[in-house]
């Protein structure tokens, strides 16, 4: 039988608690309300998409369930916009894999392919890029490797899109233990010292007897 995977460590990874009307989508301010659950919004604001949304014949699909976050927001897309999240109860020493999906369409007007910036305990771990040019936004899937030296780490998605790009999409982010952690390196403990210790005293036995032989033989001789 397979192993039953750990539960996801993130909260409102789908971006599926609060309910956006059908064909149409929220903005989430960085101050003043709404709030988004389980995130906090920096930058500008960040916005919560339908599934059925569609705009300048784009056609906008959520990659799981039926909502999916757009870090350019409703209308203040800015190199600034942000969600982050503290994640804690991890296991200082074990190795950890953040998944996550960026969505992408274009229509070579208001969207272009698009880009995810990531940041893990303030560290800066790169740039996503989805690069689909299609009229239905598309996701790609991504994923990092980490080991915690905190049983909390600050988790943050940014958007990494040009200011007349207007779409930038985040799902299903998760964060589980890896499933093929790279093993710890074997510190040598005491027993191998106890192994030499013990090797010493047999060889040292052997030659005592080796030279008793030779003392007997010369006497009979």
């Amino acid at each position: 039988m397979g192993t039953a995977k750990a539960a996801n460590l993130i909260t409102n990874g789908s971006f599926e608690v609060d309910l956006v009307p059908s064909a149409d989508y929220t903005v989430y301010p960085s101050s003043g309300a709404p709030s988004l659950t389980g995130w906090t919004v920096g930058g500008v604001e960040v916005a919560v998409v339908n599934t059925l949304f569609n705009q300048a014949g784009v056609q906008f699909p959520a990659q799981d369930g039926d909502q999916w976050l757009d870090l350019t927001g409703g209308n203040g897309n800015s190199a600034t916009n942000n969600i982050s999240q503290a994640v804690s109860g991890l296991n200082v020493g074990s190795v950890y894999t953040l998944t996550f999906y960026v969505g992408s369409a274009s229509n070579n007007s208001l969207f272009f392919p698009s880009t995810v910036n990531v940041s893990l305990g303030g560290v800066s771990q790169g740039s996503f890029t989805n690069p689909s040019s299609t009229t239905t936004l598309q996701w790609q899937e991504f994923s990092i490797d980490f080991t915690p030296t905190s049983t909390s780490e600050n988790i943050a998605f940014f958007n990494g899109n040009a200011s007349n790009n207007f779409v930038s999409g985040l799902d299903n982010v998760t964060l589980d233990l890896a499933d093929n952690p790279v093993p710890s390196p074997t510190v040598p403990g005491p027993l191998p010292l106890l192994g030499v210790g013990a090797a010493f005293g047999l060889s040292r036995k052997l030659r005592q007897r080796i030279n008793t032989a030779q003392a007997n033989s010369n006497r009979i001789g």
